[in-house]
């Protein structure tokens, strides 16, 4: 019986990829963070024997150490995902140009988008070690790709997210010595319909297929359990299983 972690759980992609992890029966325990999530606690209780609550604000590091006390009861985790990220809020929105970009801007981004994965790497690394084909991924995003960026704009999402992957690459080689089995990866999951997308839907409908929060966590979900640990750990991956270069 397997055991999954999923960061930033209560709402959108991560609540999706919740629901998509309890409904297989290969997996006995799923520890899910949120902030205060509504939907998440109904679901908590549907699935109560499989599913334990954990609050988590992505800000604060000291809030990660919610996690100890569950992580504590596990002998291996074996799916670690990791949804949390921001796009915008009340007060920040893309940037356009560079007269919009903030110190506050760029470090709230890189706090929310990037700095979580490293936090919550530390605390699952052993268990990673000894699962036998643990994974390990973070939801990022094309437009973190130095290469494929053609339009400029949105500075600290582009550049959280391009950090974002370089830590991906860095603890795909650090854990890949405690466990070659080990799959490290980035992942992006395409247009989703979600409250962090809203705002640039109708733009986006233009130029990409627009997906639901079920059919995006069905895509990642069959995307993880077919990539190569050898070939593919390190690396941003796309929602339809191709290779994006950083």
């Amino acid at each position: 019986m397997k055991s999954a972690l999923v960061l930033g759980a209560g709402k959108g992609i991560g609540l999706a990829l919740t629901k998509n992890i309890l409904l297989k029966d290969e997996f006995k325990t799923v520890i899910a963070s949120h902030r205060d999530s509504s939907e998440l606690v109904k679901l908590s209780e549907k699935f109560s024997e499989k599913i334990k609550l954990v609050k988590i604000t992505a800000s604060d590091e000291k809030s990660f150490n919610t996690l100890d006390l569950e992580l504590s009861k596990l002998n291996s985790l074996d799916l670690c995902i990791n949804s949390i990220g921001t796009l915008h809020d009340d007060n920040t929105r893309p940037e356009r140009q560079i007269s919009e970009v903030t110190s506050d801007s760029i470090s709230w981004a890189i706090k929310v988008n990037t700095t979580p994965t490293l936090l919550v790497a530390k605390k699952i690394k052993e268990l990673f070690k000894k699962s036998n084909n643990p994974i390990f991924a973070s939801i990022s995003a094309k437009v973190g790709s130095i290469s494929d960026n053609a339009t400029g704009g949105w500075y600290s999402y582009r550049i959280s997210k391009a950090a974002l992957n370089m830590a991906i690459k860095n603890l795909s080689i650090e854990f890949k010595r405690v466990n070659k089995n080990g799959l490290v990866v980035a992942l992006h999951p395409g247009t989703t319909i979600t409250d962090l997308s809203k705002p640039f839907l109708k733009g986006a409908s233009k130029k990409y297929t627009l997906h639901s929060s079920d059919d995006t966590a069905a895509n990642l979900m069959t995307v993880l359990f077919n990539l190569d640990p050898v070939k593919d750990s390190g690396h941003l991956i796309s929602w339809n299983g191709n290779k994006i270069d950083p």
